[in-house]
């Protein structure tokens, strides 16, 4: 029961990190089409941004639904998350932030397949 405990809250903090690199990626989006007058790095930025946002309220459902169900929906959420884990380390890379909570959700992930000592 400790290392799904461990999980979630290693899910949820994974999940907030990269709700936060979202928020910073769109910001700066917006600052880089402003300052440099750039439109389209700047549009690209924040559609980056948008995608990230997405990535990262999917990952907090899914950590929600590991903890709020048995251990069959755990299992499934876990290697749900390992897979789009893997995919936002790959695809989103936009920053700190998103790197961290990528591996953060991947580690809650693994913790969540592992069978319940």
């Amino acid at each position: 029961m400790r290392s799904n405990s461990l999980a979630r809250t290693l899910g949820f903090l994974g999940g907030i990190l990269i709700l936060l690199g979202s928020v910073v990626t769109f910001f700066s989006g917006v600052l880089f089409a402003a300052v440099d007058r750039s439109l389209r790095e700047g549009l690209g930025q924040t559609a980056l941004a948008f995608e990230q946002g997405v990535v990262a309220v999917l990952l907090l459902f899914f950590v929600a639904l590991s903890s709020a169900r048995p251990r069959d929906y755990s299992v499934t959420a876990g290697v749900v998350l390992i897979v789009i884990s893997v995919l936002v380390l790959i695809l989103l890379t936009g920053g700190v932030l998103v790197l961290l909570g990528a591996i953060l959700t991947l580690v809650a992930g693994i913790l969540l397949v592992l069978p319940p000592r």
